[in-house]
């Protein structure tokens, strides 16, 4: 009905989570909050079509659960934002890639916040 299909992964395209080498302690912290954002954004895509079929009575509640899910997947995106951020100005990285993702997380920060 409103389910889009995933998208299969290819290796070596698309952008990389993390810009630093994958020992690095930045690096896995900021692994983990890519995580923790894909997590968040599937919590909000489960409360939207949990609210979605819903029926009239339970249909406030859900939104309320939808909202608080809109909530967090905000906060994981701005928390991300400033890890992806500050990494790629502590390591002097000019790459495409974190240019990339910054701007993309600034983006979803945007529409989030409009």
């Amino acid at each position: 009905m409103f389910f889009r299909s995933r998208k299969r992964r290819t290796s070596g395209g698309g952008v990389s989570p993390t810009s630093d080498p994958a020992g690095s302690e930045a690096g896995k912290r900021q692994s983990q909050q890519w995580d923790t954002w894909r997590c968040a954004a599937q919590k909000v895509t489960r409360a939207w079509n949990e609210w979605l079929a819903a029926g009239s009575r339970e249909r406030p509640e859900l939104y309320r659960c939808y909202v608080c899910a809109l909530v967090e997947e905000a906060q994981a995106a701005a928390e991300l934002e400033h890890t992806v951020c500050t990494n790629a100005q502590n390591a002097g990285d000019s790459s495409r890639s974190a240019a990339r993702a910054a701007g993309t997380l600034r983006a979803i920060g945007d529409v989030l916040g409009a």
